[in-house]
């Protein structure tokens, strides 16, 4: 904790796997009652992953690689 913003990453990231934890434990409850399939959900998931990388891409001014994020030059 002594180094500047390690305690507000670390709460970051502690966020970030409850927010996951909550969110997968949805999904399975999801699928388990045959409302969703595994592959519905997947499908879903990575519409919204695309649609959102896309959005902070251009609101940050990166391009998206496979690579991962590229400033545009």
């Amino acid at each position: 904790d002594q180094i500047p913003g390690c305690k507000e990453l670390r709460r970051l990231a502690d966020i970030a796997l409850h927010a996951r934890a909550e969110i997968s434990a949805l999904m399975k409850l999801l699928i388990d009652a045959g409302l969703v399939t595994g592959d519905e959900v997947f499908g879903q998931v990575a519409t919204e992953y695309e649609a959102l990388a896309q959005e902070l891409a251009a609101a940050f001014k990166f391009e998206i690689h496979d690579e991962g994020l590229v400033p545009l030059e």
